[in-house]
This record gives structure tokens, C-alpha cells and sequence, in this order.
């Protein structure tokens, strides 16, 4: 299943399951932002962003991670540690 924008966008502001480390902080969908298409349209899909947002204290290095939402059931995500804002890790995650 080739995973779009729309599907993410009901979610805003609710938690993620970290799938495989169920006793770590959930992550919570702060943005659903879609990109440009710079690719004349040969992509799969619309380009977007994803940012989450993780109160766990230990950040967690780049790479894939299943997230599970109950609606969306477990995703294969590859995310990426941006910075902090206060007491939260900000990941992001680049749909081409």
C-alpha cells in the first residue's frame, strides 16, 4: 500500500505507537505537509512530510521504525531526529 498525505492528515495531534518498544513514549503527529513535485510527476505518489513529536528522553537515531496508529494499523516508517522543542524530540519523516 502506497501511503499518501491524506492518509495521515486526520491524525494530527494523535499518539503513534512505537512498535517492538510498546513501553516508549508514544509519538504524536504534530504536521502533515505536502511537498513540491520537482519529479514531472514520476514519483509514486505526491511528495510530504511528516513531523512527530516524542516526550521519551532518549533520542532515538535515524533509521526505520514501525509506528502503529489504530486506524492506520503498523506503518514501516524511516524517520529522522530534527531537534528538540522544550521537552520533546522532533522526528521527521520524507515521503517521496
Amino acid at each position: 500500500m502506497t501511503l499518501v498525505l491524506e492518509d495521515f492528515t486526520p491524525y494530527l495531534a494523535e499518539a503513534f505507537a512505537l512498535i517492538g518498544n510498546e513501553a516508549a513514549a508514544p509519538f504524536f503527529l504534530r504536521q502533515a505537509t505536502a511537498l513540491p513535485d520537482r519529479s514531472g510527476g514520476r514519483l509514486p505518489r505526491p511528495p510530504f512530510v511528516l513531523l512527530f513529536a516524542a516526550p521519551d528522553p532518549t533520542v532515538r537515531g535515524q533509521g526505520d521504525y514501525k509506528l502503529a496508529h489504530p486506524a492506520l494499523g503498523p506503518t514501516d516508517i524511516f524517520l529522522v531526529p530534527v531537534g528538540r522543542d522544550g521537552d520533546v524530540i522532533l522526528y521527521e519523516a520524507v515521503f517521496n
